[in-house]
Order: structure tokens, then sequence, then C-alpha cells
């Protein structure tokens, strides 16, 4: 009789064990970040030291607006982080306005979790 008492705490604690690791290991949260390659459009070459602005603005005061700027590297890269914006759980993210120095690029579909990618041509 004790043994089986002694066997059925220790099946107990090792499934609860069980449970609390699993479950703290089954969701975690990767960055969304997204990066505009800014080229030059009839030669192919990076633009470096080009301002690159992403843009949301909402037209109701209460929503989120997203207005981030950024300068291409040598390589005509700009990286954006909205890592510290995206809620968990949340269905996708965003839609975000290109403009390059000042002009408007087109769009770029942030998804969450994932590394975006845009080129754009001046």
């Amino acid at each position: 009789m004790k043994i089986r008492l002694l066997n059925n705490k220790i099946f107990s604690i090792g499934l609860v064990l069980t449970l609390l690791i699993g479950l703290n290991s089954c969701y975690k949260t990767e960055s969304t970040t997204a990066v505009i390659h800014v080229k030059d459009s009839t030669t192919s070459a990076a633009v470096p030291g080009a301002t690159v602005e992403l843009l949301y603005i909402a037209g109701h005061p209460d929503s989120t607006s997203i207005h981030v700027t950024e300068t291409t590297n040598n390589s005509g890269d700009a990286f954006f982080d909205f890592t510290d914006k995206y809620k968990s759980g949340q269905a996708g993210f965003a839609v975000l306005d290109i403009r390059v120095n000042g002009i408007y690029k087109g769009i770029i579909e942030i998804n969450e979790m994932v590394p975006n990618e845009e080129t754009v041509l001046l």
C-alpha cells in the first residue's frame, strides 16, 4: 500500500514538472524586422546615405501611427526593428508606405516575427 502511494506521488510530481517545462517552452517571440534595399535605377548600384521612411499615419487619433526613419548604410540598406511594437497573438502587423528622400516609392507588408525585405529604385 505504501509503495503504491509513493509511486502515485512520484508520478504526480513528474507529470506536474513535465507540464510546467512543456508550457514554458511552447511559445517564443521572434524578431519583427524590415530591411529596405535602395538601388540606383540605371546602374542597380547601392545608394548609401539615402533617407528611408516607413510610415502609417492613422486617421483616428486613438489609432496607432508608425513613422520611423533610417539612413542607408554603404550597402544601400536601411534596417528597421518593430519587435517592440508587435503584440503577441496579433494577426498580422502592418502595411507601411515607403518614402526615400521624401519621395513615395511603394509599400511593404510587415509580417510578424520574420525578417521582411523590399528593394526600391531611385
